[in-house]
Order: C-alpha cells, then structure tokens, then sequence
C-alpha cells in the first residue's frame, strides 16, 4: 500500500472519517453530542491506532450534557469501560453521596 497513489478506506462513513479528521487537524473544533458518532470515532481511533481522537470522544462524552449519566455509562460499559480512564475517575469522584440533596440527580454527578 504504501507504493499506491491512492489507497480506499473500505467500511469507514465518509462523514465520521472526515469528523476525525477535522479533530485531529483542529483541537478547538467540537463534535457534535451523539453517541452514534462517538461509537463510529471509537472504532477509527481503534482500528488506526489514533489515542488523540479516542481521548477528544473521551473529554466530549464527559462534558456534554445532553445525555444523562445512566447514557453515559451504559456507553462506556458497551465499549471497552477500561479505556474510560478519565471518566471513571470524574464520575466516582463527584458521585458523593447522592441522596443528600436534589443537586445530586442523575444529570449532575459527572462534573468537571
């Protein structure tokens, strides 16, 4: 392959690949909340061997707000949970004890 012009990309979403991309050319650039997207960039950073952009799903998954935290860790459950370093760390540390006050509910326990 490495003797070809052009080499084609078999099973890969034009549009995912390109997202990817764009994240490892554009730190500052923010993928959009979806975790189909996540899970496609998951496998293209997995299949490529490219860390950079499975740390940025990473970073984007804890951040968002969109998804509630049982999304969130049913995500990480369904792929590879040891990957989620910084996840697990974040999510255990500002879990607390939940019952003490409606602050708590199930959309704060994975602060920054």
């Amino acid at each position: 392959e490495k003797d070809k012009e052009e080499i084609e990309l078999k099973h890969i979403d034009r549009e995912d690949f390109h997202v990817m991309l764009r994240s490892l050319h554009d730190p500052s650039h923010t993928m959009e909340d979806d975790l189909e997207l996540f899970s496609s960039l998951l496998s293209l950073g997995d299949r490529y061997n490219i860390t950079t952009i499975i740390d940025q799903v990473e970073e984007r998954l804890i951040e968002s707000t969109k998804f509630s935290v049982s999304e969130k860790l049913l995500f990480v459950d369904k792929h590879d949970s040891f990957r989620f370093c910084k996840f697990h760390a974040r999510a255990y540390k500002n879990i607390g004890r939940p019952w003490d006050d409606e602050k708590n509910s199930t959309n704060s326990l994975l602060v920054r």
